[in-house]
C-alpha cells in the first residue's frame, strides 16, 4: 500500500453517533490530508494493505440509518477492488 506498511484496525460502531466520529475512527489509516467523505475514503482504502474490522455494525445503522449503507457500500467495494485489504462487518 501507500504507507508501506499493514494496517489493522478495529472500529466498534457502538461509540459511533455521527458521520464526523466515524471519519475520527479511521484516524489511525487517513492521512493528515484526509476529506473526511466517503469517496475519500474509498481512494484511502483502495491504495492501502490491511485489515479493517468493523465491529457492532448494527449500532451505526440505527445511530447513522441514511449513511450506513453507504459506509457499508465503500467498505465492500473498496476490499472487492483491493486484494491487499480484508473488511469483516459484525
Amino acid at each position: 500500500g501507500r504507507w508501506g506498511r499493514v494496517i489493522y484496525i478495529t472500529v466498534n460502531c457502538g461509540e459511533i453517533h455521527s458521520k464526523d466520529e466515524f471519519f475520527s475512527a479511521l484516524d489511525g489509516i487517513t492521512p493528515p490530508y484526509f476529506g473526511k467523505n466517503l469517496d475519500a475514503l474509498h481512494d484511502v482504502l483502495t491504495e492501502m494493505s490491511g485489515v479493517i474490522l468493523v465491529k457492532n455494525f448494527g449500532e451505526l445503522e440505527k445511530n447513522l440509518p441514511c449513511y450506513a449503507g453507504c459506509i457499508k457500500k465503500v467498505l465492500c467495494d473498496s476490499a472487492r477492488e483491493n486484494r491487499s485489504l480484508r473488511v469483516t462487518i459484525e
